[in-house]
């Protein structure tokens, strides 16, 4: 996204004001415009889809119903055959004689089942197994069973008993006659008057029977209906099947509710298919068809959005020019007077004739055109009384500055100081009304710089004084290397910032400090480190002082002030960025409970 937004950024970068306007106008009316076209066209089409979904499954609710009918019709040809008193009389039969009982119960029951089978072309075949392994069956075409067939052994059977109810069973070979494929509605026979399970019967149909009931539906042009098992067997080996479809994991995660609809792509066409369960025997019924065929509406409702959209492009382009070209005028107007001005005629003017914002800016153009008439002959002279003011006025900051550590009149005080410590033979007195007059000498120095050492010296003669202040409580290192003692600074900024050390940071410690200053050279430029392992400054402190640094640099108003307790901070940063400018700076870091650094850096500069 950003990306994009920086590519938009640069290609309109060079554009006139009328691209822009044109461009922004076309964005402001379209986006909403196609947004709200998509949003409908994905409402219709959503709505659209669930109301062909439901009329798809009202369809295949009328091939349950024929399912339904058709088992209603098979139970009762069942239940003629299973509760026959030949029947019984068969389950009772151990093995297959000769004797005239046997005779005449299995004719009983063969004339029972031609009788049934005789009426109902749709019948292949009926078959009665009694536990003991004799079976007694009747056929179309009355064709032979295989002698040697032991139905106990074959995996369908087995799952016929194990289910015992009476159920419509998929397509499979009648392995045990000629091989032909039959649906078979199968069960187990209960003996009432033992109170088990003694028998199973088989009733095989032609598979064409079950095609029936889908074949003559209709969805679409093309589309078809087809039954399937909940484990994705085909019911009837008629008829269409499509296995690409079957074997989809979102259709096989869909098919686990009882009805519903889906859309899924086939070989690159949208196809709607809805399922059904039906209640009598579980089987899943599915309808496939393309869904442009059965969604007429949709395509009327997305052409008509496609002319909308296209009309109101056109429209939106028209006007988003007429209006550019009139905000953009008045402008070009006045960009061409801004020419004639920049070429010295300052006679041009604009003509305004609106209140608007452009017109206001128009008027104020042409005074802006008669003061610079009047202001061109004081420019030259105006420039010369600023630049010796502005040579004035930073010739007083920089004496302002040292006055406020430096009073002049106090050293000669402080030899005085110094003169009777010495008579007086008070050693501290001596010493530190010495280091005081060494550094108010140096401080009132007429001159601004000082080579490195002698601003260490200056520094070494303050810790002196805070020694016999806190005795052992602070210790001071420098690490400096000899070469460049010789380097020009400007000096009292390195004293300032120790001070600080001393009384911000290690005064206010327990126990022992440290206060170390460490110089280098990098590259062009010297660096000043000095740090102390203090109390340091709590976060709102620091941000307080950070911001004060900032406002003093962005104003003009070099006076230092809003700051309580740290103006030698302030003081330094000043007289760095007034002799050096953006080549000298100052860095400033602390940590409550840590310590305090600030880091110095400016030219690399040596004395001749």
């Amino acid at each position: 996204m950003r990306a994009i937004k920086d590519w938009t950024l640069r290609a309109l970068h060079g554009a006139s004001v009328v691209k822009k306007l044109f461009i922004v106008f076309c964005l402001v009316s379209l986006i909403p415009l196609i947004v709200s076209a998509v949003t409908f066209h994905d409402s219709a089409s959503k709505a659209l889809e669930e109301e062909l979904g439901a009329n798809t499954a009202e369809i295949l609710k009328q091939v349950d119903s024929s399912l339904s009918s058709f088992m209603l019709e098979t139970e009762r040809l069942a239940n003629m055959v299973r509760f026959g008193e030949a029947t019984i009389n068969f389950l009772d039969m151990k093995e297959q004689s000769d004797d005239l009982f046997t005779i005449q119960t299995y004719a009983e029951i063969r004339k029972l089942l031609w009788s049934i089978g005789n009426l109902r072309s749709y019948l292949s075949g009926i078959y009665m197994i009694n536990d003991n392994g004799l079976t007694v069956y009747g056929n179309a075409e009355n064709r032979l069973m295989k002698t040697d067939y032991h139905f106990s052994q074959q995996p369908w059977y087995k799952e016929i008993m194990k289910n015992k109810q009476f159920r419509l069973y998929p397509v499979r070979e009648q392995d045990y006659v000629d091989g032909q494929p039959a649906v078979s509605y199968a069960g187990r026979i209960f003996d009432f008057n033992r109170g088990q399970d003694r028998g199973t019967l088989l009733i095989n149909f032609n598979p064409d029977v079950i095609s029936f009931m889908s074949k003559n539906i209709q969805l679409g042009k093309t589309g078809y209906v087809f039954m399937m098992t909940l484990d994705g067997q085909r019911v009837s080996p008629s008829g269409k099947f499509p296995e690409g479809l079957v074997n989809l994991p979102s259709f096989k995660e869909r098919l686990k509710k009882d009805n519903g609809h889906l859309i899924v792509p086939d070989q690159g066409v949208k196809m709607m298919v809805s399922f059904h369960t039906s209640a009598s025997t579980g089987w899943k019924i599915i309808g496939v068809v393309p869904f442009e065929e059965i969604a007429g509406g949709i395509k009327n409702v997305r052409f008509m959005l496609y002319m909308i959209v296209v009309l109101a492009t056109v429209l939106i382009a028209f006007l988003s020019i007429v209006l550019s070209k009139a905000i953009t005028k008045p402008l070009k107007l006045l960009e061409h007077n801004m020419r004639e001005v920049e070429s010295g005629n300052f006679a041009a003017a604009v003509e305004v004739g609106s209140g608007d914002e452009i017109g206001r800016l128009g008027r104020r153009f042409n005074r802006m055109v008669g003061e610079l008439e009047r202001m061109r002959e004081e420019i030259y002279l105006s420039g010369l009384r600023e630049l010796k003011l502005d040579m004035l006025h930073k010739e007083a900051e920089l004496k302002a500055l040292q006055a406020q550590i430096n009073p002049h009149f106090l050293y000669n005080t402080l030899n005085t100081i110094t003169c009777i410590g010495e008579v007086n033979e008070v050693e501290e007195i001596s010493v530190i009304s010495k280091c005081l007059a060494n550094m108010f000498k140096y401080s009132i120095s007429p001159n601004h710089y000082a080579s490195l050492a002698e601003e260490l010296d200056h520094v070494e003669a303050y810790m002196e004084i805070i020694r016999y202040r806190f005795r052992e409580k602070i210790q001071f290192h420098v690490d400096v290397p000899p070469l460049l003692n010789n380097v020009k600074v400007v000096k009292l900024i390195v004293q300032p910032i120790v001070e600080n050390c001393v009384n911000h940071g290690l005064g206010q410690k327990m126990g022992q400090g440290n206060i170390w200053i460490h110089i280098t050279a990098r590259q062009e430029a010297l660096i000043i480190r000095i740090t102390d392992d203090g109390i340091g400054l709590k976060e709102e402190r620091l941000a307080e002082l950070h911001a004060q640094l900032k406002k003093q640099e962005n104003s003009s108003d070099d006076r230092l002030t809003g700051l309580t307790g740290h103006i030698g901070l302030l003081n330094v940063r000043q007289r760095l960025s007034m002799h050096y400018g953006e080549k000298g700076s100052i860095f400033f870091d602390s940590s409550w409970g840590r310590g305090t650094v600030v880091e110095l850096s400016v030219p690399l500069e040596r004395y001749p």
